[in-house]
C-alpha cells in the first residue's frame, strides 16, 4: 500500500468520525459533553431527512409538582422555547442538518448555564421512525448547580467592591450563592445601578456578568462602568405659584454643587413636592423633570448636572361633600365625626390619610385602602341629590372644569367618596 492510498484512507476515517459525533466544550476546568449518536442501523441524509420527534431526556415535566426550596426546576416548555426564539430545530418543518443541531446544543447549553448548571453534560441521539423520518433526542444530565462563594465587582474607580457587594447581598438575600442569571441581572440593575446614581454616577451601566473558576471555587464577576460623576448646577422652577423656587429648594434639601442623588431628586419632585400640593387642595399637580448633563472640561473631574422643573399646579379644591359608602346613616355620622378633614375645608392629604388611619385602627370595619377605596370627584349639584351619578369632567390648560353634561359645578369643590364595609365578626 502506498503513501496515497493511506493519505486517502486517513482523510476517509476523519470525515466519519467528525460525520457521526459532535463534541463540544466550556471554560475550563468544567466540561460539557456534546456527542451525537445514531443507529447502526439508520440510514439518515443531510438536508433530507425529516425530524418529526424531538424528546428531551433529564428536564421536569411542565405539569410536575416541584419543590422550589430543594432544587431549581428546569421545565421542557423552557428549552423549547430558547430553541424556538432562536429558530432551531421546528419539529413541523426540520431536517436532519448537523449544524443546526450543534447551534442547538449551544443554545441548550447557554440556557442551562443560566439556570447555574455550568457542568451539564448533554448526548444527542437520532432514532429511526417509519418512513424513513427521524427522532432526536436530547439526554441532558445536569449536574450539581454551581455554588458561587464570592462576589466581586470589577471597573469600578470611585465606589470600592466592598460597598458594591454589601449593597447587593442586602438586596438579593442568601441566593446571591445559587447562580442564576436572569436573577443577577434584575438584582443588578435593581440595586447596584441604583447605588451608582445615588452616587452621582448617573450614567453608570452593568456591563457583563459571569462565573469565574477560582482556587476550585466559583466567583460571581460583575463589570460595571461607573462614567462621569455629576454635580447639581443650576435648578430653575418653572409656573410654581403656590410655593416660590426658594421655598421648594428649602424643602428639597437638594444644595448646589452637592454630588447629584437621582433617587433623592426624582423622590422630591415626583412625590414629596406632590403631597406638599395636596395638603393645600393641589390634587392635580404635576411636573416634568428635565434632565441637562454638562460633560466636565478634563478627563477626572466632575460634570455638571442642570435642573429644569416645570410645574403645572392645576387649581386648588375644597371639600364639598365626604360620603361613606357602604354603611348605615347611623355609623357614617359617626365616621364623619371621627374624621379630622372636614366638609368645606381646603383638600388635605396629610389630614386624609390621618383620618382612614383613625378608621382603621378601630377594626369595626375592613381596612380601608387608600388607592382602592378612596375616590375624589368634581362636586357637582347632581351629586349631591343622585350620589350614582358620575359626571364627565375635563380640565383645560387654564386650570377650569368644564362639564360635558348639563350639571352646574361648584367650582374647587370635590366629592370624596370613601368604599367601608363592616367587618366580620369572629
Amino acid at each position: 500500500m502506498n503513501v496515497k492510498n493511506l493519505i486517502i484512507i486517513a482523510v476517509i476515517l476523519i470525515l466519519f468520525f467528525v460525520s457521526n459525533s459532535i463534541n463540544a466544550q466550556i471554560q475550563p476546568p468544567e466540561e460539557a459533553i456534546y456527542s451525537l449518536k445514531e443507529s447502526k442501523t439508520s440510514m439518515f441524509v443531510e438536508g433530507k431527512t425529516k425530524i418529526t420527534k424531538i424528546t428531551f431526556v433529564g428536564l421536569d415535566s411542565d405539569y410536575e409538582q416541584y419543590d422550589f426550596a430543594s432544587e431549581k426546576r428546569l421545565p421542557e416548555s423552557g428549552v423549547k422555547k430558547a430553541l424556538e426564539d432562536n429558530r432551531l430545530l421546528n419539529e413541523a418543518n426540520s431536517v436532519f442538518d448537523t449544524g443546526e443541531i450543534e447551534k442547538a446544543i449551544r443554545i441548550i447549553n447557554e440556557w442551562l448555564a443560566a439556570k447555574g448548571y455550568l457542568k451539564a453534560d448533554i448526548v444527542v441521539s437520532r432514532k429511526l421512525l417509519p418512513k424513513n423520518e427521524m427522532e432526536l433526542i436530547f439526554s441532558i444530565e445536569r449536574n450539581s448547580p454551581v455554588e458561587i462563594t464570592e462576589v466581586q465587582f470589577i471597573g469600578n474607580k470611585h465606589i470600592s467592591n466592598q460597598e458594591f457587594v454589601t449593597d447587593y447581598k442586602n438586596c438579593i438575600g442568601e441566593s446571591w450563592r445559587k447562580f442564576n442569571r436572569k436573577l443577577y441581572q434584575y438584582i443588578t440593575g435593581k440595586c447596584s445601578q441604583q447605588l451608582m446614581l445615588n452616587k452621582g454616577f448617573l450614567r453608570g451601566k452593568i456591563n457583563r456578568i459571569r462565573p469565574r473558576f477560582v482556587n476550585d471555587n466559583y466567583t460571581l464577576e460583575i463589570e460595571i462602568e461607573e462614567g462621569v460623576r455629576y454635580r447639581v448646577g443650576e435648578i430653575n422652577i418653572k409656573d410654581a405659584k403656590e410655593f416660590s423656587q426658594e421655598e421648594i429648594l428649602k424643602m428639597s434639601g437638594i444644595n448646589l454643587r452637592e454630588i447629584a442623588n437621582a433617587t433623592k431628586i426624582r423622590e422630591f419632585f415626583l412625590k414629596d413636592l406632590e403631597n406638599k400640593y395636596a395638603d393645600k387642595g393641589f390634587i392635580e399637580y404635576s411636573v416634568n423633570l428635565d434632565m441637562n448633563y454638562v460633560e466636565p472640561l478634563a478627563e477626572g473631574l466632575d460634570g455638571t448636572l442642570n435642573l429644569l422643573v416645570s410645574v403645572d399646579e392645576g387649581a386648588s379644591f375644597r371639600i364639598g361633600e365626604i360620603d361613606f359608602i357602604g354603611v348605615e346613616k347611623e355609623d357614617e355620622q359617626k365616621l364623619k365625626d371621627m374624621f379630622t378633614l372636614k366638609e368645606g375645608e381646603i383638600y388635605n392629604r396629610s389630614k386624609l390619610e390621618e383620618s382612614v388611619e383613625k378608621i382603621n385602627k378601630l377594626k369595626a370595619f375592613d381596612p380601608i385602602d387608600f388607592d382602592r377605596d378612596i375616590e375624589t370627584q368634581p362636586f357637582t349639584r347632581s351629586n349631591k341629590s343622585n350620589k350614582s351619578e358620575r359626571p364627565n369632567l375635563k380640565r383645560e390648560k387654564s386650570g377650569n372644569l368644564n362639564l360635558s353634561a348639563k350639571n352646574e359645578v361648584l367650582f374647587g369643590d370635590v366629592y370624596l367618596v370613601i368604599k367601608v364595609k363592616k367587618a366580620e365578626l369572629r
